[in-house]
């Protein structure tokens, strides 16, 4: 417990006057406090808008470039997988990318990614050695996303304000030669 100093009598009345420490506590009334609350709701609203928009909203973003990521790599994954148990003609090769195409095109996942019919394509597919003896099929496919929520302040960064381009390519043992 604090003890309280008491001052020597001033002036000629022989009244007390008060040290620092009492004036200080003389000064906390409900009215200050109130004072003090109030600047803080008035800091409210500059702290809401940078907590939205360099906060939150590019937090929703990169959230959605991860679902994204995941669909290009099912839509890619998909793809290379049809393909290598097909034949190797180009005729089998486009029956199979029709398909698969009008598959994700028309599920949940491609409309709520906001995508349109050029935002996925297939941009090479590779038997190798060669066509008439292949081992191998290399399949390279592309997704563009764009963002979720444009932010006019990041509208060069890739992802915030800009398109995000996924290429993916990748190699698999080809299953069936046409020989059979």
């Amino acid at each position: 417990m604090r003890m309280r100093k008491e001052s020597a009598p001033s002036g000629v009345d022989g009244k007390f006057t008060r040290d620092k420490s009492t004036k200080r506590e003389a000064d906390r009334t409900p009215f200050r406090a109130r004072r003090k609350r109030g600047a803080a709701i008035a800091e409210t609203g500059p702290a809401l808008f940078l907590l939205l928009i360099i906060i939150f909203f590019p937090m929703l973003d990169l959230l959605e470039m991860g679902a994204a990521y995941v669909f290009a790599s099912i839509y890619h994954d998909y793809m290379i997988r049809e393909l290598a148990i097909r034949t190797p003609e180009a005729n089998g090769n486009a029956a199979a990318k029709a398909k698969i195409d009008t598959e994700f095109r028309s599920s949940g996942f491609f409309s709520f990614l906001k995508m349109t019919n050029d935002d996925m394509k297939v941009d090479s597919v590779e038997y190798l050695p060669n066509m008439t003896n292949p081992t191998q099929i290399q399949v390279a496919t592309s997704v563009t996303v764009r963002p979720f929520i444009n932010i006019p302040f990041f509208s060069t960064v890739p992802g915030l304000g800009a398109p995000v381009v996924f290429k993916l390519a990748s190699q698999r043992p080809q299953e069936e030669k046409g020989r059979d």
